[in-house]
């Protein structure tokens, strides 16, 4: 009985603040949630004046936010999501994007660790707190989420989007200088919001090839060739980019894994002896690149039959933990045809699996699309459920539906039409472009939830919500492509 008491009171505590008392520890099994994952603390949170706190880098961290301390100030910054938060030690005065902020309790040090006032955080960051008093859970919905708690949603789910805008093409000296704003298409409500602020200038070589990777959060990242030059300035304060060029006999997969400031290249290097009739093989090499530090780690698989490879095609988890999903080519019969295998890597152990279930080849076929949704892996119209075992690539009947809604309208296309695919968390994006317009869907739940149209020719993005028109937007005459997309960190080609 007396447990259920204080439950009772702890939840009112949060809630509604009822009285002030010390910072002292909430009740033992206490956790924090985040879009449905259990937050990992270096120390529990903590009370103070009905206020709860967090440690500040692990919270951010898990909100895909950047947290730099510095130690001879005694300040925090926590930037990410468009925001950037400065606090003090025993300062109730803060700052968010340089504006000063009043908070009801300060960040103060506990056990060696910075806390930070939790309800505070999520705020700034667009999130929502709420707290499970059965469960003793302190849960953190993220914006983009739609995550539930008995039944009800909590968040919106807003796909964000970078808009690039061609500020000068010159033709003299062969360059182009771009500038990149954002937009938000809002899911549930069938809207998209345009903003102005620019996230950063970008200038590259005329007619440069370059790489996007970015999963929707607040690093950014562009992978180019050393003979093409690509700057970067004027970056958004609550964004961060890097640049990554490399060297070597194919552009290698760039890999940046969410709330990390690791980054991952994956490569296929050839190995020259043994080629032949067709045939090339090789290995996968795998950088990490933590800041300056480069380790590596060389991959060779048991290739099938007569195939060439492996290129690998898709990387996903961490550095100390990770797969690669490569493509074997082979060439047997009047089609050229491809099978799959999985590398799961963890420390010194490596593990192949073989995926069943034929695809045409990512080399012969100029390419397919690569993302991962959960547990599952989308290729093109196909699917790999990597719960499953054995694994096996399987038609995936939503994209394939969605596709043949416009296929007549592509008609002029000397190949068929293939989908291509982006994710930003749950949420499975699937795009068709054409020569001047371009449909993106969201599918959640092996459903469609949502519809984007761009008309280059008028510069309209028009949304559509559970079948009618809900919103409609004029782009700026100087946006010159079509709207970037998140992904799993993989990145797309531009």
């Amino acid at each position: 009985m007396k447990t259920g008491r204080f439950s009772l009171l702890m939840c009112l505590i949060v809630l509604l603040g009822v009285f002030s008392v010390p910072a002292f520890a909430l009740p033992a099994g206490t956790s924090v949630n985040v879009d449905g994952q259990a937050l990992k603390l270096a120390v529990p949170p903590v009370m103070h004046d009905d206020r709860v706190l967090v440690p500040v880098r692990d919270t951010g961290e898990a909100l895909q936010a950047r947290v730099d301390w510095d130690n001879a100030a005694q300040t925090v910054e926590v930037a990410g999501r468009g925001a950037v938060i400065t606090l003090k030690l025993g300062d109730r005065n803060a700052g968010v994007n340089g504006l000063p902020v009043k908070l009801d309790v300060p960040a103060m040090m506990v056990q060696n660790r910075v806390m930070v006032p939790l309800g505070f955080i999520a705020r700034t960051f667009g999130a929502k707190v709420v707290w499970d008093g059965q469960t003793q859970t302190v849960h953190i919905f993220t914006v983009p989420t739609g995550e539930t708690v008995t039944g009800k949603v909590y968040g919106r789910v807003q796909v964000p989007l970078i808009l690039p805008a061609a500020v000068e093409h010159d033709f003299q000296d062969k360059i182009d200088k771009v500038t990149a704003t954002a937009g938000y298409w809002d899911l549930n409500a069938g809207k998209v919001t345009l903003d102005s602020t620019p996230l950063f200038n970008l200038q590259t070589d005329y007619s440069a090839l370059y790489r996007t990777i970015w999963d929707g959060g607040e690093r950014i990242c562009f992978s180019h060739e050393p003979k093409e030059n690509l700057t970067v300035t004027g970056v958004h304060p609550g964004y961060k980019v890097s640049t990554f060029s490399w060297t070597g006999y194919t552009m290698p997969i760039v890999y940046c894994p969410s709330g990390s400031q690791t980054a991952m290249t994956v490569r296929f290097e050839r190995d020259e002896a043994g080629q032949g009739a067709g045939r090339e093989t090789g290995k996968i090499v795998v950088e990490i690149h933590r800041g300056a530090q480069v380790t590596e780690k060389v991959l060779t698989p048991p290739l099938p039959g007569n195939a060439s490879g492996p290129y690998p095609v898709f990387v996903y988890g961490s550095p100390d933990d990770f797969s690669v999903l490569a493509d074997c080519e082979s060439f047997s019969g009047a089609e050229d045809k491809g099978s799959l295998l999985l590398v799961e890597v963890k420390g010194d152990d490596v593990r192949w699996k073989t995926v069943a279930g034929e695809h045409g080849s990512f080399i012969a076929g100029a390419g397919a699309t690569v993302v991962k949704c959960g547990e599952r892996i989308f290729i093109d119209d196909r699917v790999l459920d990597l719960t499953r075992d054995p694994l096996k690539l399987e038609k995936y009947q939503p994209i394939d539906s969605l596709m043949n809604t416009v296929k007549d309208k592509f008609t002029y296309l000397p190949q068929p039409l293939r989908p291509v695919l982006h994710d930003y968390r749950d949420v499975l994006l699937v795009s068709a472009t054409g020569a001047d317009e371009m449909w993106v869907w969201a599918v959640q739940g092996d459903q469609c939830v949502g519809e984007l149209y761009f008309d280059q020719k008028s510069h309209r993005l028009m949304v559509y919500h559970e079948g009618k028109l809900t919103d409609q937007q004029t782009l700026p005459a100087s946006v010159f492509a079509y709207p970037i997309l998140p992904e799993y960190g993989c990145g797309s080609w531009h």
